[in-house]
């Protein structure tokens, strides 16, 4: 919250700054900056995928006979889509790019606090194996 303070005071210093104008020409609404909500909150309602996009299996890792899982969490809005994605961990970096871009056009239900959508982060681990292709499963 601080920080949001801090970067409107700049905001504000930095156009007075830059202008001749009087103070009382400001724009009287200034943009609020979402913070991203904590790694965890207490949710109601957890969200539900309602749209996977399967990344393609990368053809060098399929030359090479490379599986693994990359492990990403997920910025689900309040109206479910994806806002950020972040690797949380990868067995082989050969699957993070695929599967980022990916999983930033997944959908889902919103979480629910209180009767409310609310912002959350959702982890889904992804699985690249040859044997069963792609797997995606929601942890």
């Amino acid at each position: 919250m601080s920080r949001t303070v801090l970067y409107i005071f700049f905001i504000v210093a930095s156009f007075l700054a830059s202008c001749n104008s009087p103070v009382d020409s400001l724009p009287t609404q200034i943009e609020q900056i979402e913070e991203d909500p904590p790694d965890f909150i207490t949710v109601e309602k957890a969200p539900e995928p309602v749209k996977k996009v399967q990344p393609e299996y990368p053809e060098l890792a399929k030359i090479l006979h490379i599986e693994g899982t990359v492990w990403v969490k997920l910025l689900v809005t309040r109206n479910g889509a994806v806002r950020k994605a972040i690797i949380m961990k990868s067995d082989a970096e050969i699957f993070n790019h695929p599967f980022f871009f990916s999983g930033m056009q997944w959908e889902f239900t919103p979480a629910i606090m209180n009767n409310k959508p609310i912002e959350v982060w959702a982890a889904v681990p992804f699985t690249f194996s040859l044997r069963h292709r792609l797997s995606g499963k929601r942890g």
